[in-house]
């Protein structure tokens, strides 16, 4: 019997063995353990749209926050930005840009921002507020490169650079991401495997002053503390798509993924996305296993003049108790 190595076989089984040893430490409810929530939220139109479900999606620059190996096919370049207005009047902006560099691959920068605005400082003594303002932010800048090893098999590397900003403390650090797409030549489907915000435990600079009241007396403890390290959000993804119809002046696209985050029990993504002469879009989705989150829907148009192609997305998503959330995207390939 002959068995044959190769490097899309090497990558796969390496990140077989990353994510069964990932498994085994993680899972379970551990909501409150885990920082830079950010890095979970879903930034663009058509992702929500489909509710999430975006891992083996391909030709795409946004897909690099989900699966850098996604980028892989783009040809010359491309730019997409992202609105997303998330809740507690948050705002959450991306930014995805991709240029295809002849023989040697796709080259990939990305962003993301998420601010509160101005909010009260309170303390035990003035809960009603002490005149001074303080924010919070979270930004994630990144570095991909993403290739086709085989006309079938990419792969694709993400660097990213992290800091969260809250008052006058920050923690930085740096993750990466690491996935694979897999054509099967089964008409259009496709197997895709994404490890995502892979990094060392970050921690808050300086240091905080702690007050606690003595229990059964009125008596305030003030003490100086060394805030503790959290980890990353750290999520194994398997996806798979399906073009379910596919004709020429429709398409409908049936797409799953499976998420094991390192901070919750197993999730499901489902979406479909159906285009109609290939210029509306309509999307929905589903998400399982949230307390918060389940429908959403989308819309998007796209439209080529020349070498250029536009894409306008719109999402709408369900969001229980915080009020329901929407996004815009605007995507072009030149």
């Amino acid at each position: 019997m002959k068995i044959h190595i190769s490097i899309p076989n090497i990558t796969f089984f390496i990140l077989i063995f990353l994510a069964a040893d990932y498994a085994q430490e993680s899972g379970g409810n551990q909501s409150g353990f885990v920082g830079a929530q950010f890095l979970k939220i879903q930034p663009t139109a058509r992702s929500r749209g489909m509710g999430g479900a975006f891992n083996s999606v391909t030709n795409d620059p946004n897909v690099v926050f989900y699966n850098p190996s996604g980028i892989a096919e783009i040809s010359n370049q491309s730019v997409g930005i992202s609105h997303l207005s998330w809740i507690a009047d948050i705002n959450y902006e991306s930014l995805a840009y991709t240029v295809h560099l002849s023989d040697i691959g796709v080259l990939g920068l990305s962003l993301l921002y998420l601010g509160s605005g101005d909010m009260d400082v309170t303390t035990t003594e003035q809960q009603d507020g002490t005149g001074e303002k303080f924010s919070y932010s979270d930004l994630a800048v990144g570095l991909s490169y993403a290739r086709m090893l085989t006309d079938k098999f990419s792969l694709g590397l993400t660097i990213k650079f992290i800091n969260e900003t809250i008052y006058k403390y920050h923690a930085r650090g740096i993750a990466f991401d690491v996935g694979t797409q897999y054509k099967t030549g089964l008409g259009s489907l496709v197997f895709s495997m994404s490890m995502t915000n892979f990094g060392q435990n970050l921690k808050y600079s300086g240091t905080y002053i702690n007050t606690e009241v003595v229990e059964g007396t009125t008596t305030l403890i003030t003490e100086e503390r060394n805030f503790d390290s959290f980890s990353l959000p750290l999520n194994f993804v398997l996806g798979v798509s399906y073009d379910v119809f596919a004709y020429e002046n429709f398409n409908a696209k049936l797409a799953l993924d499976a998420i094991h985050p390192n901070d919750f029990s197993e999730r499901i993504h489902m979406g479909i996305e159906t285009k109609i002469l290939k210029l509306l879009a309509v999307r929905f989705g589903y998400k399982f296993n949230y307390d918060v989150e389940s429908w959403s829907a989308g819309i998007g148009v796209s439209q080529s003049f020349n070498d250029l192609t536009f894409s306008f997305d719109y999402a709408y998503s369900t969001f229980k108790f915080f009020g329901n959330v929407s996004s815009l995207s605007l995507s072009m390939t030149f």
